[in-house]
C-alpha cells in the first residue's frame, strides 16, 4: 500500500470531481479540506509523478504537490464525528498504525 498526501490549489467543484473519479480509479481517496486530499494505493504501483501529472492534466494553471507518506506516526484533526459524517474513519483504516488507533477528534 502507498500513500499519498495531496495539494492542489486553486480547482473548481468540476476539476475537484474529475481528480476523484481519476483517483478512485487507481485508489481510495480522503477529502475533506479544500484542496487536500489523502490518496491510498492498494496495488503499490501509483506514484506522485502519476498524481501530478494527472492533475496538471485536469488544471494546468493549479498549484499542485504531491508527497507520499511511508509511515504515520501520529495525526490529529477536529471535524465531524456523527455517524454517517464521520471525518476520520477512513483515516482510522488507511491511515493510522494498527497500535495507534485513538486520534484526537
Amino acid at each position: 500500500m502507498r500513500l499519498f498526501v495531496v495539494g492542489a490549489n486553486p480547482l473548481t467543484k468540476q476539476e475537484e470531481k474529475r481528480f476523484q473519479d481519476w483517483a478512485g480509479a487507481w485508489a481510495g481517496w480522503w477529502h475533506w479540506i479544500d484542496g487536500f486530499w489523502m490518496v491510498v494505493d492498494q496495488t503499490g504501483i501509483l506514484t506522485a509523478t502519476q498524481i501530478r501529472d494527472a492533475l496538471y492534466a485536469i488544471s494546468p494553471t493549479a498549484t499542485t504537490f504531491v508527497l507520499e507518506v511511508s509511515a504515520v506516526e501520529d495525526w490529529a484533526g477536529l471535524g465531524p464525528v456523527d455517524e454517517g459524517k464521520a471525518m476520520f474513519p477512513w483515516i482510522e483504516r488507511y491511515v493510522t498504525p494498527d497500535d495507534n488507533q485513538s486520534p484526537e477528534t
